[in-house]
Order: structure tokens, then sequence, then C-alpha cells
């Protein structure tokens, strides 16, 4: 008789263990695909998160240029068409400013980053080199292209903060004298991937 009992509890433990493993088995098969859905939007948020902050820094890119042509032309009246691609941080003093200062001042065709200072939010321009960087450029710690983030001004900038994940680049070409095609791409790291958003503009040297 004893023997009998502990045959009978055996047997159905032995059944509770496997409803327990069924169970188990029916739960993350229900919630695997829920989890790789919530995974998969906590990716696809950060990438939007991230591709929205680039389209702003490559039309911020944009935006900067254009106002240095448009206070060049505040600044040299009768002039404009001469100093409308000087550099910014070279024409403090307008009155002292000839044709050939200009003309050694302007922005060349070539690479750039835009240089703010965090202080009285200036911005100047500074060249990198004459080619533009490649689509598949492998971005390192060091990269000039590579911006900070402002911990009390919440800026994006190179020379104080954090370092982000974004890079930015200002490509300057000219069609022409009169003419400035600019380009401004910005690289960012999704996963493995380089991602790129690219703005596109062309200044004169004639007011619209």
């Amino acid at each position: 008789m004893k023997n009998k009992i502990f045959k009978t509890s055996e047997k159905h433990s032995g059944e509770t263990l496997i409803e327990i493993i069924i169970a188990v088995g029916v739960i993350i098969t229900i919630l695997a695909p829920a989890a790789g859905l919530q995974v998969q939007s906590i990716r696809d948020l950060a990438f939007n998160r991230d591709y929205l902050i680039a389209e702003t820094l490559a039309d911020e890119g944009i935006e900067i240029i254009r106002n240095m042509r448009d206070t060049n032309f505040l600044k040299f009246p009768g002039k404009e068409k001469d100093c409308w691609n000087t550099k910014p941080d070279d024409s403090n003093n307008p009155s002292q400013i000839t044709l050939d200062t200009c003309d050694k001042n302007k922005i060349e065709a070539g690479s750039y980053i835009l240089k703010r200072d965090i202080d009285t939010l200036k911005w100047s321009i500074k060249n990198i080199g004459a080619n533009s960087i490649p689509d598949d450029f492998n971005f390192e710690e060091d990269s000039e292209y590579r911006l900070k983030l402002d911990n009390d001004t919440q800026l994006y900038n190179h020379d104080s903060g954090e370092l982000t994940n974004f890079f930015r680049e200002i490509y300057v070409e000219y069609d022409g004298e009169n003419k400035m095609n600019v380009l401004s791409r910005v690289f960012f790291k999704n996963g493995a991937k380089t991602k790129i958003v690219k703005r596109l503009y062309h200044l004169t040297n004639k007011k619209i």
C-alpha cells in the first residue's frame, strides 16, 4: 500500500513537471516576438532621434555659411561682389579691407569644419583639406570633424563638452568666381553602419 501511494505521487509529480515545462514554453513562445519587437522599437527610436539631430546639424551648416555671406554684404557696402565670401574671423575691420585683402581671406574651395565660440556664440570656419572626405570614411575618436556637446549650453561645437556620435563636414567648391556650392554633410553611426545626411546649397555674390 505504501509503495502504491509513492508510485502515484511520483506519477503526479512527473505530470506536473511536464505541465510546467509546457507552460513555460508557451509563455516564451508568446513573449519572445514581443520582446524582439520591443528591442527593435528601441533601436528605431534611437535611430530616428539621431537622424533628426543629423538633419538639424546639416541644415545648420548651410545656414551658417549663408549668414557669413549675408553678413559680408552688410560689412562691405560697395564691395559686396568682391568680399561676399570673405572669412568672418578675418574681417573685423571693414574700413581696412581692400579688394586684395578680400581675395586673400576668402573661403577657398575645400573641406571645412565650423568652429563656434561657446562664450560669444560667434562662428568661424577652419580649412581641413583640399578634398572632400569619402562617404565610407572611417572616423576615429580624434577626428577633427567629430562634434562635441557642451553640457552647460547644450550646443554642438568642436572645442568643449562630451564627444558625440556626429561628424560634420562643410565642403565648398566654386562654379566660376561668383557662385559657391556648399555641401553640408553629417555622419553618424547606426550600429556597425555609417549614415549620412546631406544638404546642398548654392550661394552667389548677388543680393536677392
